[in-house]
């Protein structure tokens, strides 16, 4: 919470991890707590798989959103 209060507003923001309501939630939340924060979107990766093709998937989700801080989860 301390972090995206001290960051400008100029970056674009992602966050990975959780569920999509999860993602949902967090980011309302985030909007409330840092209005006008630039939030590029949220990637909720596969539960339970494994392996390099559901890694590349996900990397390639990330870079997707052009996001300047990717938060993990």
């Amino acid at each position: 919470a301390h972090c995206l209060r001290e960051m400008g507003g100029e970056r674009r923001h992602a966050f990975v991890g959780g569920t999509e309501e999860c993602l949902t939630r967090l980011e309302a939340a985030v909007r409330e707590m840092r209005p006008g924060i630039q939030i590029a979107g949220g990637v909720s990766p596969p539960c339970g798989q494994r392996g390099e093709a559901a890694d590349v998937a996900v990397v390639e989700a990330i870079r997707a959103l052009k996001a300047d801080v990717v938060w993990l989860a």
